[in-house]
């Protein structure tokens, strides 16, 4: 069995949940020892994709974009984000972030869709002396940015948690600028990462002790069923995620630190302690994605096996 694993948004200043589960899904392949290709659509055609036994699409395709597929496929529904269409219907399963999350018959979990590689399994060995905030995302109003940056500005904060770190850059100009009207205490590395050249460069980003996770603004409360990928990955190298915990999985809250609760950072130990203990065998773990994985495949080969 051959799959291709495409993104509709190949391009480095496209990386993120439209862009890493292709790559990650490849990645899998190779685990399962099974051959797969990342393809970018636009540096394809339907031609080409029809040489495959099947095809991972990892955002929903557009109507015409599967018209000329004759191969099995199965597409990525990314929640809130993405706009299913009529192409889902020919799709021989959908894969979505947790079970049941839209309710179609032929749904299968994938979450966290990062590389195998930055999943927790146990055997990681974490410095306790560790220090540094990180925020590696866009840097966008749903992930309170503006927030982070007013609080650089007060120097308890900075004395607790800093120096504060951000890689990313602003999705819109005029929210840079509101950004730079507060001028932040915090040092920027403005741009993001290009997917093909992560390995010790990416574990170098992770060395800080925390991670921003904070979603929405109080006026605009931000139900979010999960964590960013950055934030998963932040995770592996025992960055403590602060969030809103009325926003996030309760499940997490055991190893997170609230953002009404950020005087308690004496405690940062304690809490990537929890995670330790918590994470490996949680959903966010190696061997729980190893059998969300395992699944998708097995839908492949059932397909395939009956062509």
């Amino acid at each position: 069995m051959k799959l291709a694993s495409v993104t509709f948004s190949g391009r480095p200043d496209q990386v993120g949940g439209a862009q890493i589960p292709a790559k990650a899904f490849q990645k899998w392949c190779k685990i399962f020892n099974i051959e797969c290709d990342y393809l970018i659509w636009e540096n394809t055609t339907p031609f080409e994709l029809n040489n495959y036994d099947g095809i991972f699409f990892c955002t929903v395709p557009t109507d015409d974009q599967v018209v000329d597929i004759n191969v099995p496929y199965i597409c990525m529904i990314h929640a809130e984000f993405d706009i299913p269409t009529n192409a889902i219907h020919k799709a021989i399963s959908l894969v979505v972030i947790q079970k049941d999350y839209w309710g179609y018959p032929n749904e299968l979990p994938w979450y966290p869709c990062v590389f195998p590689e930055y999943l927790l399994k146990g055997d990681e060995i974490w410095s306790t002396n560790k220090s540094g905030l990180l925020y590696s995302a866009r840097i966008t109003t749903w992930k309170n940015a503006t927030l982070l940056a007013g609080l650089t500005r007060y120097k308890p904060f900075l004395d607790f948690y800093g120096p504060v770190y951000i890689s990313g850059k602003a999705n819109h100009d005029h929210y840079q600028e509101s950004i730079d009207l507060i001028d932040p205490n915090w040092t920027i590395i403005s741009g993001l990462f290009d997917i093909n050249h992560f390995g010790k460069v990416r574990a170098k980003h992770y060395e800080k002790s925390t991670y921003w996770e904070v979603f929405g603004t109080p006026k605009n409360r931000i139900q979010i069923p999960r964590f960013n990928l950055s934030a998963v990955e932040a995770m592996k190298f025992g960055l403590v995620p602060i969030v809103d915990k009325r926003s996030t999985p309760n499940h997490t809250n055991i190893y997170t630190i609230d953002i009404n609760d950020i005087g308690d950072y004496h405690r940062i130990n304690d809490y990537r302690k929890r995670m330790m203990e918590i994470l490996p065998n949680s959903p966010y773990g190696y061997d729980a994605v190893y059998k969300q994985i395992q699944n998708i495949l097995e839908v492949f080969s059932n397909e395939c096996n009956n062509i």
